[in-house]
This record gives C-alpha cells, sequence and structure tokens, in this order.
C-alpha cells in the first residue's frame, strides 16, 4: 500500500514548516525543481514527529478539513501546488502543548484517501467530476489477494486447465501442472503473470492466463450503528465508504450528522476520520476503506421541549440549534406561557442547568443559548 507521494522530496528538511506555533498561511512559492501535481489527483505528505504520539484525528468541515496532529509535524510550504489545484492553502492553529490544528481549503477536489508510511500520514486527493487509475478501470485488479480469497484460473486454448481456487491458509494456491503458488500480497494480474512465465517455462509455448477474482474474502471492513445490516463487509479493491455503507443496507433513519471512520496503523495510534453526513450524501466526502477499518454511522442525538409549547416534541440537533429555534419549531409559546422563564436542564454536570427570559433574547439583552444533546427545554405557566 506504501507508496512514495511526488511531493515526499520538498515536505522536509528547508522546504518544511515544522508545525508550531499560533497560525499560518500557506502562500510561500514551490520549490525550484518540483515535480507539477496531476491534474486529476494529488497527495500531500506531513511528516510526523519521531519518537512521540503519532495520532491523527480528521473533521471535514464546512468547505475544508481540519486535521488535528502532533505538535513537531511537517507540512509543505506551498499546500496549494501540493493540492494540485483543489486546496485554496492553510492555516495553523495550536490547540495543546502537544497538538496543533491544520485548516484546509477545498476548491475542486475531495479527500480520497489517508494512508499512513513510516514516519508520516498522505492525504490523497481527487476531483470530483472523475476518478483516474485503476480503481477507475476495474477496481478488483488493484485488490490484494489473501487467504480465503477464490480465483478462477484460466488458459485460452486449455479448457482442461480452468480451475477454481482458494487461496490457502499460507497463502499460496495450488495451480493445475504448477503445484503451489504463492498467491497472497498479489493483484490478480501479478498472479497471472507469476503463472504465465511458469507455463511458458516448463510447459506450453505462449500460454495465455486470465485470473479472476470469484468471491472476495480476506479483506474486510466493520460497519456498525445506525445501519440496517451492520457487520463485516469484504473489499474487493478500491472500495469506497459509500459502497460499504450500501453493503450495510444503508442508513437507517435514526442515524446523526456523523460517520467516523477508525483505522488502527501498525507502529502508530489509530486515526479517525469524521465524515459529515451532508458531505458525504453530496459525494464531497467519500474516502477509500482499507482492510481492518472501523466505520461507525452515529446515531441522532435529540433536545426536547415540553410545557407551554403548541408541541412537546424532540428536536434533531442541528449545528447552531439555539432556544429561539427549538421553541419556534415546538410550535410556539401557547397564551399561558411564561416567556419570562424558560429553563434548559441540561445532562451534562459541566455545563448547569439555566433559565432564560425570552423576551431579553429578542431584545437582544442576552445571547440566544445554543442548546446540546440530551437538553430538556421546560416552558413554565405562568401565574393568573
Amino acid at each position: 500500500m506504501a507508496m512514495r507521494s511526488v511531493f515526499s522530496s520538498f515536505s522536509a528538511g528547508a522546504s518544511a514548516l515544522v508545525v508550531a506555533a499560533a497560525s499560518w498561511a500557506a502562500n510561500e512559492p514551490a520549490p525550484r525543481g518540483a515535480p507539477a501535481p496531476s491534474s486529476e489527483t494529488s497527495e500531500v505528505r506531513i511528516e510526523l514527529p519521531s519518537g512521540g504520539p503519532s495520532d491523527v484525528s480528521v473533521v471535514f468541515a464546512e468547505g475544508g478539513l481540519q486535521i488535528e496532529l502532533p505538535r513537531g509535524s511537517s507540512v509543505p510550504f506551498d499546500l496549494e501546488r501540493a493540492g494540485g489545484g483543489m486546496l485554496r492553502g492553510g492555516q495553523l492553529t495550536t490547540v495543546s502543548e502537544t497538538r496543533v490544528r491544520l485548516m484546509l481549503s477545498l476548491v475542486s477536489g475531495g479527500l480520497n484517501e489517508i494512508r499512513y508510511e513510516p514516519g508520516a500520514v498522505v492525504f490523497r486527493f481527487a476531483r470530483r467530476h472523475s476518478v483516474t487509475g485503476a480503481t477507475a478501470a476495474d477496481p478488483a485488479r488493484s485488490y490484494k489477494l489473501g487467504p480465503d480469497d477464490k480465483l478462477q484460473v484460466s488458459v485460452d486454448g486449455q479448457p482442461e486447465l480452468t480451475r477454481q481456487l482458494a487461496v490457502g491458509p499460507n497463502g499460496t494456491i495450488v495451480a493445475p501442472m504448477l503445484g503451489e503458488i504463492a498467491a497472497a500480497g498479489m493483484t490478480v494480474d501479478e498472479l497471472s503473470a507469476a503463472i504465465t512465465e511458469r507455463l511458458a517455462r516448463d510447459f506450453l509455448v505462449d500460454p495465455r492466463v486470465n485470473v479472476e477474482v470469484v468471491e472476495f474474502k480476506s479483506q474486510w471492513v466493520l460497519v456498525s450503528g445506525s445501519v440496517r445490516t451492520p457487520g463485516r463487509v469484504p473489499l474487493r479493491g478500491g472500495t469506497d465508504l459509500k459502497e460499504a455503507i450500501s453493503a450495510a443496507g444503508g442508513v437507517t433513519p435514526e442515524a446523526g450528522d456523523e460517520i467516523l471512520i477508525s483505522r488502527k496503523v501498525a507502529g502508530a495510534d489509530s486515526t479517525v476520520l469524521h465524515v459529515g453526513r451532508a458531505q458525504f450524501e453530496s459525494g464531497e466526502a467519500n474516502p477509500l476503506l482499507e482492510n481492518g477499518d472501523s466505520i461507525n454511522v452515529g446515531k441522532a442525538e435529540y433536545c426536547y421541549i415540553q410545557g407551554e409549547v403548541r408541541a412537546n416534541v424532540r428536536i434533531p440537533i442541528e449545528k447552531g440549534l439555539t432556544l429561539l429555534r427549538a421553541i419556534t419549531l415546538g410550535g410556539g409559546f401557547t397564551e399561558w406561557a411564561n416567556e419570562k422563564s424558560v429553563q434548559i436542564l441540561s445532562q451534562d454536570p459541566s455545563r448547569p442547568s439555566k433559565t432564560y427570559n425570552v423576551r431579553d433574547i429578542h431584545r437582544l439583552k442576552i445571547p440566544d443559548p445554543e442548546l446540546h444533546a440530551g437538553d430538556v427545554i421546560i416552558v413554565k405557566r405562568r401565574a393568573l
């Protein structure tokens, strides 16, 4: 899976910015001789500090990505060039003594893949209007074979050599005339070439071998949460988030606004990718998946309004939901509502319950409070 980024030559050393202080904008010119990125895909490589924490968190924010990194990471100077015109630079801010946040603005592309390499994390972007390479032509051609995968092996003009073979626990297949052949870690084209070479050397003149995957079983992701049929979903090469959730039956009506993808990385802490439902459903965020990824479709969260409103209802928590909007969604006050004493009961011990005079909110004397999951709004009845 590891592949050197075309930007690795200037993502470290004198041509790199070491993540450190308050804020920064990527507007320096690219180093001379830096290779031009592809017009359809691009990669941004961030070097992680050696010997320290290496966990990375990614959130799809409005219009871009919010990436949290360990302090001391190295970022390319010219993110616009590195992003192949799909990024509008970036900005760094300090989160804590050990963490920083990189904000990337997306212009014409979407995040296609996150890949760990030794000492680095690579973000791959693709233009939304097209997908290039082997994945677009036939995703199965890039699939790496493993134990339990079932294959169809055929040789043109030699029907007696056609077989369905399973990759064994030791990663090999037993091919006609050839015996045991290593298959694990190969693509079907690589295995086809290996079989062709051995048949041509010892048995046949100019053999034409074709290998296809009949059943994908060695690689999978786990889909859980608010989907109709949670469980393992096999990867078929180039499988993306939308395909995996579709294979799990799609999201349920109770699904929330966020999807989490957790990825375990050898020698490093796990990476968590936060995908917003809106970006996912619009196609802006549809990353490729890797073997062992865990996908959780979060459940919708609600607040509740009761008392002297026209409808005692539960209200889905959305970004920017405030007390006034919740009252509106509850149909507004009844004629007996005490607008001077509206209480918000919080389930979070760090946020004490409060009482608000809604008339003061209308008059802009006090801010309209934002609501959180589990909040209960109680509109009291005014005294006669």
